[in-house]
């Protein structure tokens, strides 16, 4: 039984790194991109947004599987730890909050002059949420750890499923924006083709008359 609590903390580990991982480097693009593809930017703030999946993995990495069979809710499977993780955790937690903070109020200041197209509309309202409810998100399980130690499990899983699902919910939007920007802009391109294609069999008709004898002052008098 203890092995098959092993491969279970072992497993919520490498989903909840790699989670942590992708939303760092999720908001480290939008950095990149909002502050005019700046890559100094850019690997400061993956930087600050790696430490708390790094600190997660250094404890992790010091710890050992526990089954506890009795009593319930204390049953199941936990994890002791070698090191002072109280700090770690803590420190993880305060840089990311630092970053969600410093993204959104980036990404609202950057965006909110810009003009009303549905790209500007997409990443005000969702770039801006996506922050704040990961700066939100991040506060509450900071006050969760100060209070006290025995959430740390609840807390890393709530943690890596609300940042999962609000990184799906806003790449899933852009993507929805890009799809229809691409939609916009082949439309456009079919209509100006099919604007110089008239005025191209206009013009090849009206060489044709005129090799043909007929002036294309009569050629409009015919035609009115």
């Amino acid at each position: 039984m203890l092995n098959s609590c092993a491969i279970i903390v072992k497993v919520e580990m490498a989903f909840n790194t790699t989670v942590l991982c992708g939303a760092a480097y999720f908001a480290a693009l939008r950095v990149y991109a909002i502050f005019d593809y700046s890559k100094t930017l850019f690997w400061i703030a993956l930087a600050i947004g790696q430490i708390n999946p790094v600190f997660c993995l250094y404890i992790f990495l010091h710890s050992a599987p526990d089954y506890f069979r009795l009593p319930i809710p204390s049953g199941g499977c936990a994890i002791t730890t070698s090191v002072n993780s109280t700090r770690v955790m803590i420190g993880g937690r305060a840089t990311a909050l630092i970053l969600d903070a410093t993204v959104f109020l980036a990404t609202w200041h950057k965006t909110r002059s810009m003009n009303g197209s549905l790209i500007t509309v997409v990443l005000n309202r969702d770039s801006c949420l996506y922050f704040a409810l990961l700066f939100i998100t991040n506060f509450v399980s900071l006050a969760m750890l100060w209070h006290t130690w025995k959430y740390v499990e609840p807390v890393s899983t709530w943690i890596a499923i609300i940042t999962a699902t609000l990184t799906s919910h806003f790449i899933l939007d852009l993507r929805k924006v890009s799809q229809r920007s691409d939609a916009a802009v082949l439309a456009e391109a079919e209509h100006m083709q099919a604007s110089e294609s008239f005025q191209l069999q206009a013009t090849e008709t009206i060489v044709f008359a005129t090799e043909s004898g007929q002036s294309v002052s009569d050629m409009q008098r015919s035609v009115v």
